[in-house]
C-alpha cells in the first residue's frame, strides 16, 4: 500500500472511530435525558469525554438509579 492510501485508510479509521464513540455518547445522553430530564452542559461533556467501558457501565445503571448521581457513581 503506497503513503496516500495508507494515510486515506488511517483517516478513514480514525474517522469510523470517532463517529462510533460519538454515536455511543448520544445514545447515553439520551437514556440519561429521559430518565432525569434535561441534562446540563457538564453532564453531557462528562459523557462525551468519558471512555467507552465507562459510558457501558453507565448504561446498565440507568435503569435502577434513583438520581442522575446515582449513575455516576457506583
Amino acid at each position: 500500500m503506497g503513503f496516500i492510501e495508507r494515510i486515506r485508510a488511517e483517516g478513514y479509521e480514525a474517522g469510523y472511530r470517532e463517529g462510533y464513540e460519538e454515536g455511543w455518547a448520544l445514545a447515553v445522553i439520551k437514556l440519561l435525558t429521559l430518565r432525569f430530564g434535561a441534562l446540563t452542559p457538564d453532564v453531557e461533556a462528562r459523557v462525551r469525554a468519558a471512555e467507552h467501558a465507562e459510558r457501558l457501565a453507565w448504561i446498565d445503571r440507568v435503569f435502577d438509579a434513583e438520581s442522575l448521581d446515582d449513575v455516576f457513581t457506583a
